[in-house]
């Protein structure tokens, strides 16, 4: 089934917060490594910081893979990285502070029925259960390719696709 965008403000606040942080990410580990093209040695790769995303449809529920190859998140924020005002970076020099977009991503995912996760913090594999332990999730296949040392974020997004005009496209 061909599908159309029926909720793009709620897309594109969950990929872009992902993908902004996906970015940052791997800017940062590339400028560890001393320039914005090439690795930080720890990476082990002789290949620059990578930002990975994948798109799958299900019916009209959207499920989002974004994986960077940054330096991961940090052990003792893995549990709360989802709350409001948790961050992996310093709020110097950002109005209003950090640690908003992934507790926003995972607001406008629940209000839709879904969930935004964090898949692994800091490896490549990709998750293969929900966070509640049922059903297939969208799955990026690199895993068995040559894994990213970074995050992976998930998100499962109902009803944001649509078969049919979505409504907002009628709107003049």
């Amino acid at each position: 089934m061909a599908a159309n965008l029926g909720a793009p403000v709620d897309v594109t606040t969950v990929l872009g917060n992902l993908l902004d942080n996906a970015i940052e990410a791997a800017r940062e580990q590339a400028a560890a490594g001393g320039t914005d093209v090439a690795p930080a040695p720890e990476c082990g790769t002789d290949e620059p910081p990578v930002v990975e995303v994948e798109l799958v449809q299900e019916g009209e529920t959207l499920h989002l893979t974004v994986a960077d190859s940054g330096a991961g998140v940090a052990v003792d924020l893995v549990d709360s990285v989802f709350s409001e005002g948790v961050s992996t970076r310093s709020g110097s020099g950002v109005p209003g502070g950090r640690g908003v977009g992934l507790a926003l991503s995972r607001q406008v995912a629940r209000a839709r029925g879904g969930e935004v996760w964090l898949a692994h913090p800091g490896g490549g594999a990709v998750s293969s259960v929900e966070p509640d332990g049922s059903g297939p999730v969208a799955a990026t296949g690199r895993a068995a390719e040559k894994p990213l040392r970074g995050a992976e974020f998930i998100a499962r997004l109902p009803g944001a696709l649509t078969e049919g005009e979505p409504a907002w496209a009628e709107q003049k």
